[in-house]
């Protein structure tokens, strides 16, 4: 599996790219600062697959089944020994057929209100 990130700017409300925006900007933060400056930042993992439009798919994505239902984040599970998890399923290949990425918690947390 690739190992990849993203990373959400919660200041600037925006998706950085963890290959030069993210990167760029974390690594510029020096050693032994406090939270003011890490907490600006949530860092999401590739989960090594995609969905059935080929888009990737990373922790803090929001994605249906079949294209109808209701959006479901995609999550890690500390109980399931850190797997990526799609409600109470661990994420398999299987299951990238059927997925769609409608979105993510932080761009698009509307789609999750929906939910109540």
């Amino acid at each position: 599996m690739e190992i990849k990130f993203r990373a959400w700017d919660k200041e600037n409300k925006v998706m950085l790219d963890w290959d030069y925006d993210a990167q760029n900007i974390l690594e510029a933060i020096p050693l032994g600062v406090g939270d003011e400056y890490t907490d600006c930042f949530e860092v999401m993992q590739y989960v090594g697959l995609s969905d059935n439009n080929g888009k990737e798919i990373y922790v803090g994505d929001l994605v249906i089944w079949m294209n109808f239902g209701e959006p479901i984040p995609v999550t890690v599970s500390e109980e399931h020994g850190y797997r990526f998890m799609l409600g109470g399923d661990i994420i398999c290949k299987s299951f990238c057929s059927i997925i769609s990425i409608v979105g993510n918690i932080y761009e698009n947390p509307e789609l999750l209100e929906k939910n109540g």
